[in-house]
């Protein structure tokens, strides 16, 4: 738990510099939509699914495009150097087996858990926001996952095949939990659409 608190961690200022450029331009673009089309009613619940997708986006790169997840991480460093690339699949399973006690608990809950769980709310929130459906939720995050890696390579961390892999679990795993709340979402989006048809009747 402590683990996963330090990464909220080094999240929160990412999030408030987000938060900081996105509301504003949001509530301005929502305001001249309303003024050009007098009357056309705001889905507050695509907004807040909108927001938390990009705070989603936000916490996946924080985490994956700097050193140390920190503003001050954001040196390159190790470029293109071969032992920080990994490409043999499934290593991490090996690496987990050689560890014991504590260092297997924090292998895992960062390397195996971490990597599955930063996907799931990505690609959930992208179908709940875009309707897209498993398969390119899914490659949407293998997409994300592959620019990451490459990226990687240019910075002082390593490049992972099994990052990619976990990273695609996630999204996979994500995608697939949206299936659930698919009638509350569709039935959400016809009291919008109804509510738009009583306004510009009256």
């Amino acid at each position: 738990m402590s683990q996963i608190a330090v990464f909220l961690v080094k999240m929160l200022p990412w999030f408030l510099v987000f938060l900081a450029a996105y509301v504003p331009l949001r509530l301005w673009f929502l305001a001249a939509v309303r003024k050009k089309q007098s009357g056309k009613a705001i889905d507050a619940k695509y907004e807040i699914l909108q927001l938390l997708f990009f705070m989603s986006l936000v916490a996946v790169l924080s985490q994956t495009l700097t050193s140390d997840g920190t503003f001050g991480g954001m040196a390159f460093g190790h470029i293109l150097d071969k032992k920080y690339i990994s490409l043999k699949p499934f290593k991490i399973f090996r690496v987990i087996g050689d560890k014991s006690g504590s260092d297997r608990i924090s292998y895992i809950t960062i390397n195996l858990v971490g990597n599955i769980a930063m996907f799931v709310p990505f690609a959930f929130l992208l179908r709940a926001c875009k309707r897209c459906g498993v398969f390119t939720a899914t490659l949407a995050g293998f997409g994300l996952s592959l620019f990451i890696e490459i990226y990687q390579l240019l910075l002082p961390r390593h490049t992972d095949i099994d990052d990619l892999i976990l990273n695609t679990l996630g999204a996979l795993i994500g995608a697939l939990l949206f299936i659930p709340f698919r009638r509350v979402w569709d039935n959400g989006k016809k009291d919008i659409k109804a509510r738009c048809i009583r306004q510009s009747g009256r």
